[in-house]
């Protein structure tokens, strides 16, 4: 990615990452029984905000990929490998970490853990399917393992993505499929799933932000109409009553956030130093992620008793959990420099 568009997904990345982060937050206070500014963290009226931007988040997955890796430009095996890099190296260091500092700090948390839940978590799949196998999920989020799946179909999407008929097909069964599982509860295969996790529905969002890319390379125009229109939908869905199914309003509140979100970042590229802090942000969002769960559930449990959730309190434990990202993301380049293998001089 370059240009304009990496300022505008660095402010969507970061924005969805926070927005995560505080979410995650307020529901450890309120399942702790702080009760107060936390609840503001967890919900507005259509629905709950961390549902929000994780729907946002695949949809700029989507985005992403379709610029990065457009259809006849790479090969799978280069694509897989890549992405295989992107998420699990990283994502094995922080499992590693937790685990440890579980496994002393807590004996017996891992006694409800199975080979099955074990494999789940290998693959990063714990949270995704924690409805189904729950055990050794201690980390990361469900979205991790919708992510997985929806870059294992990638390829195929973005053949579709280029051809007319195939994207028109595409482009109305998933709305679809997306409207039978939120209206009807249809799952399919994933039955007990929760509805905004389905796959049908995450591959709807991820296409969405295909389209969306796409369409941005070729319509000019529509760059400077669809933030607009996008932050109007998102108003109506956050701040009107409309007294339908919040999975109607998250989504369509997600549909409005994402082209909202990286139309102000295109938009905020004069301001230099705003836009070098988002960035930095969007660079520690993956480990953010990762690592906010165990962080604020561990911490906020040590501190109940001498803890009030105020707007102070909260602050400081974002910023506690950005710097524990930074850690995890410098402790891995360190030891990836370490295992890169050394040339070998001939002279």
């Amino acid at each position: 990615m370059s240009g304009p568009r990496r300022a505008g997904y660095d402010c969507a990345r970061a924005v969805c990452a926070l927005t995560v982060a505080l979410f995650h937050y307020g529901t450890t206070c309120e399942a702790l029984g702080l009760h107060g500014f936390s609840d503001k963290l967890i919900a507005y009226p259509g629905g709950t905000w961390g549902e929000l931007a994780s729907l946002v988040f695949l949809m700029l997955s989507g985005a992403a990929l379709t610029c990065g890796y457009p259809a006849g430009h790479f090969t799978l095996r280069r694509f897989y490998q890549k992405r295989f890099l992107s998420l699990y190296p990283l994502y094995y260091l922080a499992y590693a970490l937790a685990a440890l500092w579980l496994f002393f700090y807590f004996p017996g948390y891992f006694n409800a853990a199975t080979p099955a839940s074990l494999l789940l978590s290998a693959l990063g799949m714990d949270g995704y399917f924690s409805y189904r196998c729950a055990g050794s999920y201690i980390l990361g989020e469900w979205f991790l393992g919708a992510i997985v799946l929806l870059y294992l179909l990638y390829p195929l999407l973005a053949w579709a993505l280029e051809n007319k008929f195939a994207r028109a097909v595409v482009s109305a069964v998933l709305p679809l499929a997306s409207v039978l599982v939120i209206r009807h509860g249809w799952f399919g295969i994933y039955y007990g799933i929760y509805g905004l996790h389905n796959l049908w529905l995450c591959a709807f969002c991820f296409w969405y932000g295909m389209l969306l890319e796409k369409a941005h390379a070729r319509f000019v125009r529509l760059n400077r109409l669809l933030p607009l229109a996008g932050a109007a939908l998102l108003a109506v869905t956050v701040f009107v009553p409309l007294g339908i199914n919040p999975f109607y309003t998250m989504l369509a509140g997600a549909i409005g956030a994402f082209p909202a979100l990286t139309g102000l970042g295109d938009a905020l590229q004069p301001c230099r130093r705003l836009t070098a802090a988002l960035r930095w942000i969007g660079r520690q969002s993956y480990a953010l992620l990762l690592v906010h769960h165990v962080l604020f559930q561990q911490g906020l449990v040590r501190l109940l008793g001498a803890f009030a959730p105020t707007p102070l309190a909260c602050l400081l434990g974002l910023c506690a959990a950005l710097a524990l990202a930074r850690a995890l993301n410098a402790l891995y380049s360190v030891l990836r420099r370490a295992m890169r293998p050394k040339e070998v001089s001939h002279e």
